[in-house]
């Protein structure tokens, strides 16, 4: 992502991702500093960005037990022990896009058992008691939770900072797959071409449809696979995606290590 030159903190943004140490040498990531002090324009995630981040450090505090548990059955059931422990060994990408899906699926799917009953993290983040949030944090809040994970196609980028998908596997339209135009970052959309098959999470927010943080490229064999269990609904649908998601990041940690094993010399 390109961000505009910044015209608050004195320093030059304008080729900083929002995972890229921030360059006022805090230490920080840019996301986690300077991004929000800036003028903008950015894209509706990145607008809420640190209120989504304040929501997870607030249910991590208040019912880290509700979460672990629905992180370890929910999200991570179908890992081993093995596969499991992998996940501490993430480059520093692999930690980010893994956190970056771990925390959409949190606040948009988890369901938590609270005081013995099933409920969902909009429900207590947005309750009396949840953290202090501004408007438009919580209106995003409200139009993340539930929405799941689907597969889209790209058809087109109208712009720099948008383009056209197309979901494939949804119930068609007088006959056509569903197509809907979504706002995101410059650097998302320079990333893709046209054809492109992607995993996302579009939140409805404000004047039109955006991407929330989890998003990651499939293949179209794919699409064979997932058809007779998007059939079974978008919940089945986006579990099935969840668990691609994982499979694709450990296989990165794995292709890592065989990479550094064909690196090191034999003993003579």
């Amino acid at each position: 992502m390109a961000n505009p030159p910044s015209t608050n903190s004195g320093f030059d943004t304008s080729n900083v991702g929002r995972n890229d140490p921030c360059p006022c040498g805090s230490g920080k990531k840019y996301k986690n500093c300077h991004l929000n002090a800036e003028g903008g324009p950015y894209s509706a995630l990145e607008r809420v960005e640190s209120g989504m981040n304040a929501a997870l450090d607030w249910l991590w505090t208040h019912h880290r037990h509700a979460v672990e548990e629905a992180v370890g059955r929910q999200f991570l059931g179908r890992l081993d022990d093995d596969e499991a422990a992998l996940l501490e060994e993430l480059d520093d990408d692999a930690d980010d896009a893994f956190r970056d899906q771990l925390g959409d699926w949190v606040l948009a799917e988890a369901k938590l058992e609270v005081g013995g009953k099933e409920t969902n993290a909009a429900e207590l983040i947005l309750g009396s008691g949840g953290p202090s949030l501004k408007p438009e944090e919580r209106a995003w809040m409200t139009a993340l939770s539930g929405r799941p994970l689907s597969v889209y196609e790209v058809l087109s980028t109208p712009d720099a900072s948008s383009f056209m998908l197309r979901e494939p596997l949804a119930t068609p339209i007088d006959g056509r797959a569903p197509e809907t135009l979504v706002q995101t970052e410059a650097e998302i959309v320079g990333a893709v071409e046209i054809g492109d098959l992607l995993a996302a999470r579009l939140v409805p927010f404000e004047d039109g449809w955006h991407l929330a943080a989890a998003l990651f490229p499939l293949e179209p064999e794919d699409l064979d696979e997932l058809r007779p269990i998007a059939a079974d609904g978008s919940e089945a649908l986006s579990a099935e995606l969840s668990s691609i998601f994982l499979e694709l990041v450990l296989e990165s940690t794995e292709d890592d290590e065989e990479g550094e094993g064909e690196g090191e010399e034999s003993p003579a």
